[in-house]
């Protein structure tokens, strides 16, 4: 096929293999040789027969792999276990064909289907048939009846139908609606459950009222129905609250009866030299007018002197000039200065609790000022609207003054009165006029007065804008930092993958291998290369490793998918366990109630009177409990079957043998000497009891009492006559025929 000629040493590459040549039906390959050549050789083809891969799927999992030859027909043994999906009928897709290639099979899941049912008390309502993985949707829930005290919905079910279900009607007692009104005005709405008391808190305050004083209608009767709770106004008697200090009304106030003052309601204290001022309280209710007075204590004088060296020189100016002794003079001038200063220190103190006390009026009328430019601009608004209005009526008034004037010339007396009417018309705009005027300048101070505050309002904001751009270049600084310890973080991290990637080691092993000692680079790398060849010589990696977690990843979500699958029927057959329950704890409770009832009939026609009771023990399941029996025969106490007599005992159990058999009769039965601790007088009632029962059942007794041997329609005998030989004796009682 192919000669080469090599050195020796020589390691063939890939490069070095000629193409295989094709044979029909097979796979060639050569025989591969990494050693290096010392030799003349000769490297053989290899030829594999080709095979072809079926694959069966199921839900995107594959179930199995067969490798056939060419031209194969599958068989059913070829094909697996399908796996099961709940809610679905699956087969797999049928391949009758030769092979020729790979293929897949795939699985098919048709969707079974479920039973849903909705009950409102007990009640069948609706019943539809759903597909497997349906949700329910709000027009597939049938309509349910209203209930007066109840809010009755269907216990909504979101979740795919996987199963049979019932869904149930869930009656929940309906809320009660409180409304709180006041004027027309609803102020509070709450909720509230059936017969709710309303307490304190839940009253919201009511709507103030000028001129009145408002209460709530008190509801202290449960709530049974939607409520509405109405707010009750009084006319109210207005009084006066006068603040007074040092003799000056600071503020005066007005409020209603039974107000209480809010710390609102107190004026600011006006100031006054070395003392401490306060508003004496007033704590209780306003009745009538009050006044309340300022109270100041002594804090520390601060003196005041002037401080202008020219009202000093005036003072001694002022002081008087003798020709008397210089000293006398000296000391009289010192005298009238020191009088003359205290009397303006005095002056000074009050002219700076003048001051003091205006500006707290000036600021406490500042936001009063804002309100009376407020309504000073309704007022002109309104004005202007009166003018409006009458320069409109006074044009009507010309047109029908004019239409007078030409139909009615003869009328002059009314064409007066609408002159005079026109003249106080002129005068009312007139003075509207002037009133407008007036507004309008005391509009325009208000407004100066508002551009004054305007600007320091400008001033204030123009601070706060330069405190936020310093704020903004300190978070830039903060973000600029941030980024750069990001990127550091960053390096750190890619020197850990490197090191994770190159070396397969963490930086806690990194740490913990490095030697202080290693500190030549050069060495170092060139250790590490000698590493790697070392690594490479080892051989190549496992090729098939992809290929085998391909496989296993497969089989693990096939699995997933069973186990999912598993889960979900766990789920129903929980489902249909709790149903069937709930169904056998109902019936069991039914019927041994029927069985309790018919119990006593038996037990009073077999005792001829008496009381025959069947209680379930009490703290136990229902299915599990025990069943106590109390008996009371005619003249006897009411007891427990264990306390009975052992005729008594067999009789009671005949009784409740009897009840049962009553309410569910069998076509046959047998029964062996049960009557046998009976005495005669209760034998022949239970013979003439069960001689009734045979109605509807076949009874076969074995006894040895002649009560009952009397009420038999057959009787059958065994003898021994001879030793070791029975004999079959039979009377018929009703045809009295003799059988042998």
């Amino acid at each position: 096929m192919k000669t080469m000629t090599v050195d020796d040493g020589y390691v063939l590459q890939d490069s070095d293999y000629p193409a295989i040549p094709e044979r029909d039906g097979y796979r060639g390959e050569w025989d591969t040789y990494t050693s290096p050549i010392t030799s003349n050789m000769t490297i053989q083809a290899n030829y594999i027969a080709i095979w072809h891969t079926v694959k069966f799927v199921a839900n995107g999992v594959t179930v199995k792999t067969i490798t056939v030859d060419v031209g194969y027909v599958l068989k059913a043994a070829d094909y697996p276990e399908i796996p099961i999906r709940v809610g679905y009928v699956s087969s797999w897709n049928q391949y009758t064909g030769p092979i020729t290639s790979n293929i897949t099979i795939q699985a098919s899941y048709v969707r079974s289907d479920h039973l849903v049912r909705f009950i409102d008390d007990g009640t069948l309502v609706k019943t539809m048939t759903v597909g497997h993985g349906y949700v329910l949707k709000d027009w597939d829930y049938p309509e349910l009846p209203e209930v007066a005290g109840y809010r009755v919905s269907w216990n909504k079910y979101s979740e795919p139908i996987t199963a049979d279900l019932v869904v149930w009607a869930n009656y929940a007692v309906a809320p009660h609606t409180v409304t709180f009104v006041a004027d027309g005005v609803t102020v509070k709405t709450m909720e509230v459950e059936d017969g709710y008391v309303l307490t304190d808190g839940d009253y919201p305050a009511v709507p103030e009222k000028e001129g009145y004083w408002g209460s709530w209608n008190v509801q202290t009767a449960p709530i049974t129905q939607d409520t509405t709770i109405r707010a009750v106004y009084r006319l109210a008697h207005m009084h006066t609250v006068t603040f007074v200090a040092s003799g000056k009304t600071v503020k005066t106030l007005s409020v209603p009866d039974g107000y209480t003052l809010k710390s609102s309601d107190y004026p600011e204290v006006p100031q006054k030299t070395g003392y401490d001022g306060k508003w004496k309280e007033y704590t209780a209710p306003v009745t009538a007018d009050i006044t309340i007075q300022a109270v100041y204590t002594p804090g520390t004088p601060v003196p005041t002197l002037p401080t202008d060296p020219g009202d000093l020189m005036s003072l001694e100016d002022e002081a008087p000039t003798t020709e008397e002794n210089p000293e006398d003079l000296e000391l009289a001038a010192s005298e009238e200065l020191e009088k003359t200063t205290q009397e303006q220190i005095l002056g000074f103190q009050k002219e700076l609790e003048s001051c003091r006390l205006e500006e707290s009026e000036a600021s406490a009328h500042a936001g009063e000022w804002e309100v009376k430019v407020e309504k000073m601009r309704q007022a002109l608004d309104y004005k202007q609207a009166n003018v409006d209005r009458i320069g409109g009526e006074l044009e009507r008034a010309q047109a029908e003054l004019n239409e007078i004037l030409e139909a009615l010339m003869e009328n002059a007396q009314e064409v007066e009165r609408k002159k005079n009417n026109i003249l106080e018309i002129e005068k009312t705009i007139a003075a509207s006029h002037e009133n407008q005027d007036a507004s309008r300048k005391k509009l325009d101070e208000d407004l100066a007065k508002k551009e004054e505050l305007s600007a320091k309002q400008k001033d204030f904001f123009r601070s706060r804008e330069e405190m936020s751009e310093r704020m903004n270049a300190l978070d830039k600084e903060v973000y600029r930092l941030g980024e750069q310890k990001k990127k550091l973080e960053d390096g750190i991290e890619g020197q850990i993958n490197y090191m994770w990637d190159e070396y397969e080691i963490t930086l806690s092993d990194a740490a913990g291998l490095r030697n202080e000692e290693m500190n030549d680079l050069p060495a170092m790398k060139r250790e590490i290369s000698g590493l790697k060849d070392e690594i490479r010589k080892l051989g190549n990696v496992n090729v098939n490793a992809i290929e085998d977690y391909k496989n296993l990843m497969e089989r693990y979500t096939f699995m997933k998918t069973q186990h999912d699958d598993l889960v979900e029927a766990e789920k129903t057959l929980e489902g249909i366990i709790e149903e069937l329950d709930t169904a056998m704890r109902k019936q069991f409770t039914e019927k041994f109630a029927e069985i309790s009832r018919e119990f006593d009939k038996v037990f009073k026609e077999l005792f001829g009177g008496g009381k025959g009771t069947l209680e379930l023990m009490e703290d136990e399941d229902i299915l599990e409990a025990g069943i106590r029996i109390i008996a009371q025969p005619p003249g006897k106490k009411l007891q427990n079957m264990m306390q009975l007599s052992g005729g008594e005992k067999a009789l009671s159990a005949i009784s409740l043998l009897f009840a049962i058999q009553n309410l569910k009769p069998s076509p046959f039965c047998l029964l062996d000497e049960i009557e046998a601790a009976l005495d005669d007088s209760n034998v022949g009632r239970f013979a003439k009891y069960l001689h009734k029962l045979t109605k509807n059942t076949q009874f076969i007794v074995i006894t040895h009492r002649r009560g009952t041997m009397e009420q038999v329609d057959r009787l059958y005998g065994i003898t021994m006559q001879e030793k070791g030989v029975s004999t079959l004796v039979s009377v018929n009682l009703i045809d009295k025929d003799l059988d042998d």
